[in-house]
């Protein structure tokens, strides 16, 4: 299960985000990014699928500061990004 690290105004993201975890985690998403969070950095995701993918889009559009950018989306997510026409979501993994 993936675990959300906040720190400096990043969310390290560390583990698994697939469908099982989502459903675990889901309840608990408001505390999961700490209101200073400007980006969430996927380096350490060691897997993640499309119910991962819609868990971090709901959380990018729901943050009340300010939009959320990710940086180090792995390259599976960014296949599924282009499937699921999701570039908006994540403009500099689009490219």
């Amino acid at each position: 299960m993936a675990q959300f690290n906040n720190r400096d105004g990043y969310c390290y993201l560390l583990g698994r985000l697939a469908h099982d975890d989502v459903i675990t985690l889901w309840p608990s998403r408001e505390q999961l990014i700490s209101a200073d969070t400007r980006c969430i950095d996927c380096s350490g995701l060691e897997y993640i699928d499309s119910a991962g993918i819609a868990m971090l889009t709901q959380l990018a559009t729901k943050s009340l500061s300010k939009p959320l950018s990710f940086k180090s989306i792995p390259l599976q997510t960014k296949k599924l990004i282009d499937l699921y026409d999701l570039q908006a979501f994540f403009p500099e993994e689009a490219q």
